[in-house]
């Protein structure tokens, strides 16, 4: 895996799955639920960013910027700018 790839883990199939990075890696997952065909899982994706811009703008919060000052998120996040 290198930065900015995508790897499918279908539901209730073992991948065996091992971080490969040697050093610390935050990684995004996204739980998809649907089928357990790969291209079922790239039309979800073709269609996330519209779906999350249209959450956003009926005001649900994907930006830690938009976050109070006093967040859990904020302080996880400022935790890991030390790694």
């Amino acid at each position: 895996m290198k930065e900015g790839s995508l790897f499918f883990m279908p539901p209730d199939i073992e991948t065996g799955y091992e971080v490969p990075f040697a050093s610390p890696a935050t990684l995004l997952i996204i739980k998809f639920e649907g089928e357990k065909d790969p291209e079922e899982f790239l039309k979800y994706l073709e269609g996330l960013k519209d779906r999350l811009s249209e959450s956003e703008q009926k005001g649900e919060i994907f930006k830690i910027s938009a976050l109070p000052m006093n967040h859990p998120a904020r302080s996880f996040s400022e935790s890991l700018k030390q790694i």
